[in-house]
């Protein structure tokens, strides 16, 4: 209770001189929580991530990646089929939540060699 059940993790990177590629497949299991003495249940839920960066030159590498890029968010309380939201629809998804529930973030980044 509280954490998935299974947790799967399936990373991938192609490089060359000139850029690497990477995705990173997630699946997080099933997991459930508890509201009063009522045992809740909420559904597995998969998530990709990927990123490509480019080398400049030995010193210059700059990257665009993504985090969740399906926006996979986790189910609320009313998904799972409990009656009410505990948190009276403040907080919809359970704390216990592996997923982050803001969703997709995407990013750029540059790293330097001095």
């Amino acid at each position: 209770q509280g954490q998935p059940a299974h947790h799967f993790n399936l990373r991938s990177t192609y490089s060359t001189r000139s850029y690497d590629l990477m995705f990173n497949l997630n699946r997080f299991g099933a997991y459930a929580s508890t509201w009063d003495h009522y045992k809740v249940g909420f559904a597995a839920k998969w998530t990709l991530d990927a990123e490509l960066a480019y080398h400049f030159d030995q010193s210059l590498t700059v990257a665009l990646g993504g985090v969740n890029l399906f926006d996979t968010e986790p189910d609320t309380w009313e998904d799972s089929g409990y009656p009410r939201n505990p948190a009276d629809k403040v907080v919809p998804y359970s704390q216990y939540s592996p997923l982050n529930f803001n969703g997709r973030y995407i990013y750029m980044r540059a790293h330097y060699k001095f």
